[in-house]
């Protein structure tokens, strides 16, 4: 997926695909925080907010080296997640900021490297099942039931946080086989509910 700001990125986006795909999907750009609700049942079994691609700067660490290091953090915490360092989206939003992979992130400063939120891309996720409000839990274990699924990954846009109800909120995908090994990824809270996630998945399929 990539963000494009003109008709003229637009173009050349499609241009860069053009030797791997031969459809491609144009959709409005929605700048609202990105959830995922994972579903199972008649119960919300985790929710988090996923995150951009982003470095945090040191004052003295280029973007290249600060996406090695976070790439040898992703192997530390077990995630298998590859970063692609030459990703011309990466370069893009370093463009706009007049800023390329050898530049240095002054410390204390956080740079979004890429405009979408997925995990596998390299981005970041914070937890959110706790404190996820029950309008969207009723939400999204009604959406799921309505899917004719048990099991159920729900993607969505809110205008705010999910502790809130709010009227602003987008659904973006409804996903049957939502992974969660790079949630897991995120400590060892996560871990352990990504383990008792499946023991629940397991018996509920075993009735």
């Amino acid at each position: 997926m990539s963000k494009v700001y003109s008709d003229g990125e637009l173009i050349l986006t499609i241009q860069s695909y053009q030797e791997k795909e031969r459809v491609f999907l144009v959709q409005r750009f929605i700048p609202w925080r990105d959830y995922r609700i994972v579903v199972l049942d008649d119960e919300v079994i985790s929710a988090y907010e996923r995150m951009p691609l982003s470095v945090m700067g040191d004052g003295v660490s280029s973007v290249r080296e600060l996406l090695n290091i976070k790439q040898e953090q992703f192997s530390v915490y077990g995630r298998d997640t590859y970063i692609r360092i030459d990703d011309a989206r990466i370069s893009q939003c370093l463009e706009r900021k007049e800023k390329n992979l050898e530049s240095v992130v002054p410390s204390g400063e956080t740079w979004q490297l890429l405009d979408n939120a997925n995990l596998s891309t390299g981005g970041d996720a914070r937890d959110a099942t706790e404190s996820i409000h029950p309008m969207y839990t009723e939400f999204a274990v009604k959406l799921t039931r309505d899917m004719g699924l048990r099991y159920c990954g729900v993607d969505i846009f809110v205008n705010g946080d999910l502790a809130a109800p709010s009227d602003e909120y987008v659904i973006i995908e409804i996903n049957a086989a939502p992974g969660i090994d790079n949630y897991a990824s995120i400590g060892p809270y996560q871990q352990k509910r990504v383990e008792l996630m499946y023991r629940k998945i397991v018996e509920a399929l075993a009735k």
